[in-house]
């Protein structure tokens, strides 16, 4: 992981190796930051400073991370480094004057629309690109449906897989991951796993109706939840992710919603121990068939210390993914949203994950 030192650094050759980074001309930059090209040009060699309100602006474009933000303004509306405004401050305020961090380049240029990265470990938020855009979010929906169903139910109940809810999935083109089968009579705690790990719309269903006795019920319950929650950008039309839902404004989240319910949820452990699962083997009964699910998570095969959560995929909403990793005494959680294609989702997450993991914990 490249680190930037303010001391061997000016800021023209940070911001001029970032756009490269970016594969952005002077132009793009100056177009995504709604400035003149000229400007940047000047800034990059060194000529002027970019005004507080620019470096905002870059901040967001960038996405530097929160803990260092208040240094990157430092740096680039003065030149100073943070280390000599700290020096002035500690013969004012000795006790509040901290040694300040390095920058460090921002590790990819992450495809996908929005994206959030937390650790977990210290309250540290790294990553914060358009997270708190709006955005659909196809089957991440179904973490709303689990931590609900975990909370709010008897999860050694029977439910009977109704022949109505497997038509009502045919009928608006619902992903039946789960292939369950009318008429068979399965426990709610194992319909979470059909649920979470194939994703299987007809499962999310059949929780749903069974808690709430209609699907607008449990809808209600979900924005309820959500409201208690605080995720103050989110909004449920349906318990699944299912594909009509991205015709439906009215359902909705974002990374950081996403992130914050992900943290909530993995709490729980019986949440935390059924997204970390590959596979879900279920033994026939007389009342049930046998049962294999496999998850659709494809990085907790590829990457040491995942442990979830909840892949999605529509024609709005992309590739989705929110997911989570340990690595020693550190947790991180995270979302992609509106990731263009499965390996680029997968890409963007090892990443992010890879670069949040070298960076300094924060106490």
């Amino acid at each position: 992981m490249e680190w930037i030192n303010y001391r061997d650094t000016s800021f023209g050759t940070w911001l001029k190796a970032q756009r490269k980074r970016y594969r952005l001309t002077q132009g793009e930059l100056a177009g995504r930051i709604h400035c003149a090209a000229v400007t940047i040009r000047k800034i990059e060699a060194d000529e002027r400073r970019p005004s507080l309100q620019l470096a905002d602006l870059l901040i967001e474009q960038l996405a530097i991370p929160v803990q260092w933000r208040d240094a990157f303004r430092q740096w680039a509306c003065t030149g100073l480094p943070p280390h000599a405004a700290l020096a002035q401050k500690r013969e004012t305020d000795p006790l509040s004057a901290q040694p300040a961090p390095f920058l460090p380049a921002y590790p990819v240029a992450v495809q996908a629309t929005a994206a959030c990265l937390l650790d977990a470990s210290s309250n540290s938020l790294l990553v914060d690109i358009r997270g708190q855009q709006r955005l659909p979010i196809a089957s991440t929906t179904k973490i709303m449906t689990a931590i609900i169903a975990i909370e709010e139910a008897d999860l050694h109940e029977t439910i009977t897989i109704e022949q109505e809810v497997i038509n009502e999935i045919i009928r608006i083109d619902g992903f039946r991951g789960a292939d369950l089968v009318a008429g068979d009579r399965i426990l709610l705690k194992d319909l979470l796993y059909a649920m979470l790990l194939p994703s299987g719309d007809e499962a999310a269903l059949t929780i749903a109706r069974f808690i709430s006795g209609t699907t607008a019920g449990f809808v209600k319950l979900m924005n309820d939840y959500a409201k208690r929650l605080h995720l103050t950008q989110t909004h449920y039309s349906n318990p699944c992710g299912f594909a009509y839902r991205e015709r439906q404004a009215d359902h909705y989240s974002t990374a950081r919603d996403l992130v914050h319910l992900a943290r909530y949820a993995l709490a729980n452990p019986l949440f935390a121990q059924v997204v970390q699962l590959q596979r879900y083997i279920l033994p026939a009964t007389p009342f049930h068939r046998a049962y294999t699910w496999e998850t659709t998570n494809s990085l907790l095969c590829c990457y040491a210390g995942a442990t979830g959560i909840k892949t999605g995929y529509g024609p709005l909403a992309g590739y989705c993914l929110v997911f989570s990793a340990t690595s020693r005494d550190r947790h991180l959680i995270g979302a992609i949203l509106q990731s263009k294609g499965a390996a680029q989702r997968l890409e963007d997450t090892r990443q992010l994950l890879d670069w949040g993991f070298s960076l300094p914990q924060l106490a």
